[in-house]
């Protein structure tokens, strides 16, 4: 045993040997030769190599070589470039000594064209012939991220990485060592390169704006460049040229550049997005900014040193305010190989980031031990290291404050036991209520009953009503198999109840029951239903490896056998809680028998959420189909309905949240004896509440008919027309614009006009448009409606279109 523990320490100490042989590593701090002031970001780089990194903010550098002798280039704009040639490895860290440069010019005087567009115009064009001629590169990133709150750091992630880039597919990052504060999991380490800009490109991609680079080959048409001033690097001027969009609607940025005169290159960049790129609440407050250095390392291309990015977020709506978030991050990258292979592997996921896990481990930082690859730290970080230990969560740093935000302590947990939350939980985990109030059975009061064991449920259901003598029951069992990219779903179930008549796209039994209680209307019809039947569902999600939700593609196909017994029901009160006894209408009777059918629907994407600021682009085709002679019904008919949803980005596509139009399309047709329990319909308002896809000004009911067409479209122009204004304060809140319109027609058969005469389709085609003002209270919207087919003006509430 003591042999085993020798042989293994002694293979331990050549290992580290071999590790430590493979990577010199050079210490110091680079400071101004005259007020010896530290020089952050200074540019380090090994002579003729693509090697190279920055000084931290306190000067300090830490650099790696596999071999010696070299040479370091030390460069600062405006100082002389200090050159340190090493033979042997130095035995204390070195200090570096950089010279300023003393360099006057006459006043700049501009007469016609700013000097600074030509300027730009000769980088555009370097920039076309140098990155012609750039296939591929691929380089060794640190990627350093601290999160901190008003009172100080409370997270740091790190990332040792490889990047890749290619002409075609883009780039890559292998994600090879993380370390991270001893509050976080490896799995919560976000640290990378990978979504670094790089401020050379055309287009850059910051949370989710598109910006237009300032070497863009429509820069010069989209920025105002103006040449403020000129320092020195050695013996070649460096230009410093103020940036400004020229429109301030543009998704641009502002700020310096620092272009290198006779090989007019970028040598720097201190930029900030423009006062254009907002975001929608709850973000009440988003700045970031951005400082970026390249270096050509003596060849021909440019590539980025750094980017540093400072950055403060602040979020809250309506009781619920979360402490400022703090954002600085700190990448560098070095050790380029250009125009070599890059590994056709790397392409075949769609993440530009991967973790390579053999090398990752949640303990695993030996990388940052062994090469020392980093940035150097701060005395500040060195000491949050230290002192941050498990206790001190994310959550509990940015605890959510206010009246609402109270309740969302999540780490509460002797709160959420005392105040029963605990018990609640418990629970809806096996009982799930349903209680409601309609004008057909009074208040109604039951629930579900229900238990999960792997891929199965089993229910039952009942309830008692108080104005009807029916007791509701049901029972069902399903099984919920997921594969994968599949999703089956059977049910079979029974069911016995007081139902709605139509089914809607926007309200539920529990909204109509509240708006009745309160003096409006009932919003429904009813009938009894007696049901069993079997459901078959089947969804496959195409593009699952898409990061984002809204960008896959969700396919469901779904069957259902069904079996149902109906009558008439009558209204039986007209209570509410004031007191008012307002004469609701009565409810309308129904086809009383056997109506057997089978329905089949297929649908491409997601189901609209009711009052969802949310929209999903979607198409549905739905078909009901009952026969007497095969499946036993009393009745024979076939109904048809397509529904299609979908969004257009209009204008402003650059920006997070471009405008956009989004319309909403249905049409449905049926044919033979169709009954009322299956007439098509669209929506109306309930009181004041006018959701997108539905009738705004008209009140408290749905129109329906055995055939239905309807158009709704709504356009956002979003904060656009506040900013066009000068408005900015009512653009920072997140306060939009919005016109839209309805129009659409419902029309009865003659056949079904002769069984059914009391049901009554609209007489005309509808119209009506409107405008809304979005972000009222966060929450809300404003809508104003105006019916164009009949004289009426209107106003409605809706839930604010964020997205």
């Amino acid at each position: 045993m003591f042999a085993q523990k020798v042989l293994f320490f002694s293979f331990f100490i050549l290992l580290t040997q071999n590790i430590f042989a493979q990577s010199i590593e050079i210490k110091g701090i680079v400071i101004d030769a005259t007020t010896k002031e530290p020089l952050p970001a200074a540019n380090i780089a090994i002579e003729g190599t693509y090697t190279g990194t920055i000084s931290n903010n306190e000067g300090q550098f830490s650099l790696q070589t596999k071999k010696l002798p070299i040479t370091l280039l030390f460069r600062y704009i405006g100082y002389e470039t200090n050159s340190v040639h090493i033979k042997t490895k130095p035995g204390e860290p070195l200090e570096v000594q950089l010279k300023p440069i003393v360099y006057e010019m006459e006043n700049i005087q501009v007469t016609g064209e700013d000097p600074a567009v030509y300027i730009m115009k000769q980088v555009i064009e370097k920039k076309k012939k140098w990155r012609s001629q750039l296939f591929t590169f691929e380089a060794e990133a640190y990627t350093r991220q601290v999160l901190s709150n008003d009172t100080g750091i409370v997270s740091i992630n790190e990332s040792i990485s490889k990047t890749f880039w290619h002409y075609k597919n883009g780039f890559r990052e292998v994600i090879q060592a993380k370390r991270q504060t001893n509050n976080l999991k490896a799995a919560e380490n976000f640290a990378g390169a990978s979504y670094v800009p790089n401020f050379y490109d055309d287009d850059i991609t910051i949370s989710g704006f598109i910006i237009m680079g300032v070497t863009h080959t429509d820069a010069i048409d989209t920025y105002a460049f103006k040449l403020e001033k000129y320092r020195k690097l050695d013996d070649k001027v460096v230009f410093d040229i103020s940036v400004r969009p020229k429109n301030k609607l543009a998704t641009t940025f502002k700020g310096m550049i620092s272009v290198l005169d006779e090989d007019y290159a970028i040598l720097e960049v201190d930029l900030v997005p423009n006062e254009s790129i907002m975001f929608p609440p709850p973000v009440k407050e988003f700045n970031l900014a951005y400082k970026q250095q390249f270096n050509n390392f003596g060849g021909d291309f440019w590539f980025p040193v750094d980017v540093r990015i400072n950055g403060s977020i602040v979020i809250g709506m309506m009781g619920i305010n979360i402490p400022k978030i703090i954002f600085n991050q700190v990448s560098r990258q070095t050790n380029y190989k250009v125009n070599g292979t890059v590994p056709d592997s790397l392409y075949n996921f769609r993440r530009r980031l991967v973790v390579d896990s053999l090398r990752v481990s949640e303990r695993s930082d030996s990388l940052f031990l062994f090469k020392h690859v980093m940035i150097p730290l701060s005395d500040t970080e060195q000491k949050a290291y230290s002192g941050i230990d498990s206790t001190m969560s994310i959550d509990k740093a940015f605890k959510p404050k206010g009246a609402v935000g109270r309740f969302l302590d999540s780490d509460d947990d002797d709160n959420k036991k005392s105040t029963g939350f605990a018990i609640i939980d418990k629970i809806t985990d096996y009982f799930s209520p349903q209680i409601r109030y309609t004008r057909t059975e009074g208040g109604h009061f039951g629930g579900e009953l229900f238990y999960k064991y792997n891929s199965f449920k089993i229910a039952v259901r009942s309830g008692y009503k108080t104005n009807s003598s029916l007791l509701a029951k049901g029972t069902s069992i399903e099984y919920n198999g997921k594969k994968n990219k599949q999703n089956l779903l059977t049910k079979l179930y029974y069911n016995d109840d007081i139902v709605p008549r139509i089914e809607s796209q926007q309200y539920n039994r529990i909204m109509s029951s509240a708006n009745f209680l309160f003096s409006g209307n009932d919003y429904f019809d009813y009938y009894h239903s007696e049901k069993w039947g079997v459901e078959f569902d089947y969804v496959y999600l195409l593009n699952k490896e898409k990061r984002r939700r809204r960008d896959r593609i969700e396919v469901n196909f779904k069957s259902r056998l069904i079996f149902d017994k109906s009558s008439s029901v009558t209204k039986k009160t007209d209570y509410d809680l004031f007191g008012y006894k307002h004469n609701e209408r009565e409810n309308p009777s129904v086809y009383n028998g056997n109506i057997n059918s089978f329905s089949f629907s297929a649908q491409i994407g997601d189901d609209p959420i009711p009052f969802s600021p949310l929209v999903a682009n979607r198409i549905k085709l739905s078909l009901e189909t009952s026969k007497k002679d095969i499946l036993a019904s009393d009745l024979s008919f076939t109904k048809l309905l397509l529904e299609a949803d979908y969004r257009i980005n209009t204008l402003f596509k650059r920006r997070f949240l471009p405008n956009t139009l989004d319309i909403k399309l249905l049409a449905g047709t049926s044919f033979g004896d169709i009954p009322p329990q299956r007439f098509h319909s669209i929506d109306g308002s309930m009181s004041l509440a006018t959701p997108f896809g539905s009738f705004r000004s008209l009140r408290n009911h749905f129109v329906e008919g055995s055939q239905v067409a309807g158009i709704f479209w709504e356009h956002n122009f979003r904060t656009v027309p506040f900013e066009i204004l000068g408005l900015q304060s009512f653009a920072k809140k997140g306060t939009s614009i919005l016109v839209f319109g309805g129009h659409g027609k419902t029309w009865f058969s003659s056949d079904v006009k002769k069984v059914w005469p009391q049901y009554r389709a609209l007489d005309s085609v509808y119209h009506e448009i409107g405008l809304s003002v979005s972000g009222i209270l966060d929450l809300f919207r404003i809508d104003l409606i105006q019916r164009l087919d009949q004289p009426g003006f209107y106003g409605g509430v809706s839930i604010a279109k964020f997205f």
